[in-house]
């Protein structure tokens, strides 16, 4: 009985952890859109922040690699590592 009042209490915990994660890198995001004009939205940042954007390197086409949402404002600043 008492693991049925817990469970949901951590998940609401981690929905709201991801929701404030999501929040704070979608202002981060929004700051770099305004300089190359791709617009960031809350969805977009959940999205990276499960790992959802995947990097193709133009010099090596057969390597992929998963990018994640503190890492797509670096990419971003610094297209020509990608």
């Amino acid at each position: 009985m008492l693991l049925t009042i817990l469970i949901p209490g951590a998940i609401l915990g981690q929905a709201a952890a991801h929701f404030y994660s999501a929040r704070e890198n979608l202002r981060q995001l929004r700051r770099r859109a305004e300089e190359d004009g791709v617009e960031w939205t809350i969805a977009h940042t959940y999205f990276s922040d499960m790992g959802g954007f995947v990097l193709r390197y133009r010099k090596q086409p057969g390597c992929l690699r998963r990018i994640w949402a503190h890492e797509v404002s670096c990419f971003v600043r610094n297209p020509e590592l990608g």
